[in-house]
């Protein structure tokens, strides 16, 4: 099979997982893989969709569009590669800081959701993760997380004329709802360190105005829990965003409950033990204000803007949303077994079907898609 064939066989495959136009996630066409293996300055293959329209996609997706780049024979994947890193200026200073050379550079593999995101594997066995958009705002999540003893990954930042990056040290595939749905005995040995590690990352999330923390964006490395993908900080209406994400089983707080095959349940002396911590943690940052190293617009923060109080509410008045959305997902998953035809007549079901598939997450923006 040549790879027009094959590019043809994987469109259809991905256009099956698309839904509704009104939905605004739509397939991917043959001018979009052209320009992405036909011009190398175009560094990431992104999913077609209609950006603040509350549009979901779930592993399957990502899978899906990973496919067209890992679909390629390994030299292939290497060249085209390196084609996009040289493009982007980066070719240089990527392989300068690493201090290797991309003559042991032995596999790449797309390992992103939404848009690419490589993983580089080297003779020697070590392996980065390369990805575009580097927020400018990383490096103090990563300053204030050092306070609060909270693991962070050795980064790099490179800024080109093509735009900015950060290339970090890879620690595998599993996330943190992978540790709740799969690992479960793993994560009972060691359940007090993940939800004090939780509940840190929810409080240092909560006072840098994070978004987008849910179950994906946490890797785990053996006892130890890192974020990933920490661009959306300082975030406008965190509050808000928080009681959305929340209500949908997306946040650290899931961390308290037992995911079974039919049923997720509150784990009550988590839930005390994370509550506990989060203040701890945020007992921590007030003891810390005074050290120079202190950026002055947080130190403002502390003293006067943020409240842990209403963060709390925003948790708490959402917890009940969480449980029934939770029960709703294991009926959708239970109904779809039977009439597995439901995902073709109802848009919304197909929707929350895929992006809760696999996963901790229940209906997230149901708000916006019920109106």
């Amino acid at each position: 099979m040549d790879l027009k064939e094959q590019q043809q066989k994987q469109l259809k495959a991905f256009s099956q997982l698309c839904l509704a136009p009104d939905l605004g996630l739509y397939p991917f066409t043959q001018t979009d893989l052209d320009a992405y293996f036909n011009d190398p300055r175009c560094f990431a293959l992104s999913l077609n969709r209609d950006r603040g329209c509350y549009v979901l996609y779930g592993k399957a997706h990502a899978q899906a569009r990973r496919a067209f780049f890992n679909g390629l024979e390994t030299k292939d994947k290497q060249r085209l590669f390196l084609e996009k890193v040289n493009a982007a200026g980066l070719q240089d200073d990527l392989f300068k800081t690493l201090k290797l050379d991309e003559s042991v550079l032995v596999d790449v593999e797309d390992i992103g959701m939404g848009t690419s995101v490589y993983r580089l594997v080297f003779s020697d066995g070590s392996s980065f993760v390369l990805k575009q958009d580097c927020d400018k705002h990383l490096e103090t999540y990563y300053a204030v997380s050092t306070l609060l003893e909270a693991p962070s990954l050795k980064s790099y930042y490179f800024k080109t004329d093509l735009d900015q990056f950060v290339c970090m040290q890879d620690l595998g595939s599993v996330n943190l709802g992978d540790l709740l749905l799969k690992q479960k005995a793993y994560f009972k040995q060691h359940e007090a360190l993940f939800v004090k590690q939780l509940a840190t990352h929810a409080l240092l999330g909560d006072f840098l105005n994070r978004g987008d923390r849910h179950a994906e964006n946490y890797l785990i490395d053996e006892q130890s829990i890192y974020p990933i993908d920490v661009a959306y900080l300082f975030y406008e209406r965190n509050a808000f965003w928080t009681a959305r994400y929340v209500a949908s089983a997306s946040y650290e707080l899931s961390v308290c409950w037992d995911f079974f095959t039919d049923r997720a349940v509150l784990n009550h002396d988590r839930w005390r033990l994370f509550w506990m911590s989060y203040k701890e943690s945020f007992d921590v940052l007030k003891s810390a204000q005074g050290l120079k190293k202190w950026p002055s617009d947080l130190k403002k923060k502390l003293d006067h803007s943020f409240c842990p109080k209403e963060m709390v509410s925003a948790y708490l008045d959402n917890v009940l949303v969480m449980q029934i959305r939770l029960a709703f997902k294991y009926v959708l998953e239970a109904l779809v077994s039977q009439d597995p035809d439901i995902l073709n007549r109802y848009a919304l079901c197909k929707m929350y079907y895929y992006a809760n598939q696999d996963r901790i997450s229940a209906f997230l923006h149901l708000e916006e898609h019920s109106q």
